[in-house]
């Protein structure tokens, strides 16, 4: 047997360095496309001899998107969003003001778009950041630049839709598709999962029951933020994606519910009451329908999927049934439960308790919403599991929006009237500089983190800039031979952008590079060259030191998600706030709950307060719902006055009022209001570190 020949040393040698780099084929064709496509725009820009031919190279590194449907949607909102700022912009200068006037105009647009940002869903964010953005290199050097017109700014918002466009062409033939349906599959086997969790606390010996967070409630209330974060990236650019998408949320949000419950489920388990005899068994073959791999005490046939079926997708009986439990009168509803619930073998719920039909309402709603996930037509909506389906607000962050639009509006307007008042020639591209970069720091969840690699970035593409424009732009004559000398420069750029060790600061230093570099412009003296360069820097150095100074955002986010999370709580009780719809409580709840698991989760007493916090909310719209009923035992309205009284203390005191809870319930006979009292008492001492925030 012939020994296989060692390979070639300039084999191993590129080896090593694409291993340094974070460059396997997959990336090294990438960087490829990222090249070309930012070549060819260049070049069109520069045949056709539009002014600053750079700017069209530009959109081509942030476009471009690992999936094709994100790729689209990112370009269609880029193309927007620039037309709006470039129309907001020219709206400004045509008003009869001085520059003074303008820049406070401008400030107000790139404040309003930072808003915006942190108010809207999904890549629309993307053109609200691009509208500020496209306003400022309008304004921008129009007043700041005698030299420069109008129809130089608009040349540049014309660069950039040419590099839209051809980004989009030559990077989305080869860009593949979201994996939905594999996305989908995890989401059902995530759900399946809790399921099966819940089983096994219903199933547990009540010395087996813990008060203290598990490993398993920590990684399904990650996975569930997780799959939140990222739903609507599966759903970008498809049509059938987004009306999936409702299917998802409601899924996440029935899943949620039912780890919240079966939170509550162990502390009964840990007080020694007793679990209906019905509801372990349920919960396994919720688990079962829904596909789990491993269900604690269920039939083999219950888990396993029958020979030759797809091994992700578990048996059903289609969505007819549930459908029309869903979309049935209260009363029709009660009376055809038996024959919906069939097809997945829950019985019949205890009538009295309300945890129990807390189980069977997020039970419902996982399943039908599975099947609509995977049904073939599209009828329906997340209001169709019935009209206590639970619902997952939209994320709308408005303190942060307001923080982004104070620092991003004011730096720009400060840079602005700065670079005027000094007459510095390159004071307009430090100005656009603190603009953009502010912009984009103030959108990114961890800003921090980013300013750490965008300076350096910056640097090296202000640098490398330099060096082209002393070295390489006196030599250039004609329109080839700038497209040839400004290749390898492109072909770095790309490889570096693709490349999973350099691509975030390759992303500042190639657009660096265009800006500083003035590639196609005439040749410049070494004072502008260097002033130019330094303006950029400059910009960089302020903006990301100033970000470096704050606090980090994902502290603040998760402090002032928790303190959302109390004070919704608190706006549940009786007149602290009247009309407080206990519908949209559980869907506020549900986001600031997500939004926390982004940072928290995986902390061991996060699990613990965060689903406290929902066993609590559900807690008191019990309460409420018994203090309003007139045809309730006297003694349970009056224990859930009472109740109610002592919990508007919950954020001060939650250990006393937790005590005065328990003693509520142990100072009468069983009341509906007693298991009520019990959960919320247990669940106060669970969300102690949530409602103790300060607002």
């Amino acid at each position: 047997m012939s020994a296989v020949p060692p390979r070639p040393f300039l084999s191993q040698a590129l080896a090593r360095v694409g291993d340094w780099c974070g460059l396997d084929r997959a990336g090294l064709m990438h960087g490829l496309r990222l090249f070309l496509a930012a070549w060819i725009a260049f070049g069109i820009a520069a045949v056709l001899e539009v002014p600053n031919a750079y700017w069209a190279a530009m959109p081509v590194w942030v476009v471009a998107q690992p999936l094709r449907g994100l790729l689209f949607e990112r370009g269609v909102f880029r193309v927007l969003g620039t037309l709006l700022g470039a129309a907001l912009g020219i709206a400004i200068l045509a008003l009869p003001t001085g520059p003074w006037i303008a820049f406070a105009l401008l400030g107000a647009v790139v404040g309003a778009s930072a808003l915006t940002v942190h108010t809207l869903r999904g890549l629309g964010a993307y053109g609200a950041l691009l509208t500020g953005m496209t306003a400022a290199v309008v304004v921008l050097p129009t007043v700041l630049v005698p030299s420069h017109t109008l129809d130089l700014a608009l040349a540049r918002v014309e660069c950039t839709l040419i590099g839209v466009v051809v980004v989009t062409i030559v990077t989305g033939l080869f860009t593949p598709e979201a994996a939905r349906d594999d996305f989908y599959r995890r989401v059902r086997r995530l759900c399946a999962d809790v399921a099966a969790h819940a089983a096994r606390v219903a199933g547990a010996a009540p010395a087996e029951a813990s008060g203290a967070a598990t490993p398993v409630e920590s990684d399904l209330l990650a996975r569930l933020a997780d799959i939140d974060a990222n739903a609507r990236l599966f759903a970008a650019g498809s049509a059938r994606g987004y009306r999936r998408l409702h299917y998802v949320e409601a899924l996440t949000a029935a899943a949620l519910g039912l780890l919240a419950a079966s939170r509550a489920l162990g502390e009964r388990r840990a007080r020694g009451e007793a679990v209906p005899a019905d509801l372990p068994d349920a919960l396994r073959r919720v688990a079962a329908r829904l596909g789990a791999r491993s269900v604690p005490g269920a039939a083999a046939d219950e888990t396993a999927p029958s020979d030759g079926a797809d091994p992700d997708r578990a048996p059903t009986t289609g969505r007819s049934a549930i459908a029309a439990h869903a979309a049935l009168g209260d009363d029709a509803r009660t009376r055809a439960a038996p024959v919906a619930r069939s097809s997945w073998h829950l019985p019949a719920p205890a009538p009295a308790d309300p945890l129990r039909e807390r189980f069977d309402a997020t039970a419902i709603q996982l399943v039908a919403a599975e099947d609509a996930l995977f049904a073939e037509a599209d009828d329906g909506g997340p209001r169709s599991f019935g009209p206590r389906a639970l619902r997952i607000a939209a994320h709308r962050d408005w303190s942060r929006g307001r923080r982004a639009a104070f620092v991003s509006g004011l730096a720009t307007f400060a840079a602005a009237c700065a670079a005027f008042a000094s007459g510095w020639p390159a004071g307009e591209l430090c100005a656009l500089g603190v603009c953009i970069f502010s912009m984009v720091l103030g959108s990114l969840p961890e800003p921090r983190r980013i300013a750490r690699v965008m300076f350096p970035g910056v640097l090296a593409g202000v640098v490398v800039a330099i060096g082209y424009r002393f070295g390489v732009q006196p030599i250039i004559g004609g329109t080839a031979a700038l497209l040839l000398t400004l290749a390898p420069f492109l072909l770095a750029g790309g490889l570096a952008r693709a490349s999973r060790r350099f691509a975030l600061p390759a992303l500042d230093a190639n657009m660096c590079f265009l800006l500083a570099s003035q590639a196609g412009m005439p040749a410049a003296g070494a004072a502008e060259i260097l002033e130019g360069g330094a303006a950029l820097v400059l910009a960089a150095a302020l903006v990301c030191g100033g970000f470096l100074l704050l606090p980090g955002a994902g502290e603040r986010d998760a402090d002032r998600a928790a303190r959302h999370l109390g004070r919704d709580l608190l706006r549940l009780l009786p007149r602290l706030r009247p009309g407080t719809d206990a519908g949209d409580w559980g869907a506020r709840a549900t986001r600031q709950v997500l939004r926390l698991a982004l940072h928290l989760a995986r902390a061991r007493p996060a699990p613990l307060a965060l689903l406290g916090a929902l066993n609590l909310g559900h807690a008191i719209v019990g309460l409420r719902a018994i203090a309003a009923d007139a045809d309730m035992d006297p003694l349970a309205r009056q224990q859930a006055a009472r109740a109610l009284s002592e919990l508007r203390g919950l954020a001060g005191r939650p250990d006393e009022v937790a005590a005065m809870l328990r003693a509520i319930a142990d100072s009468h006979r069983l009341t509906p209001a007693t298991p009520l009292l019990l959960d919320g008492a247990a669940a106060l001492a669970e969300a102690a570190p949530v409602v103790t925030r300060r607002g």
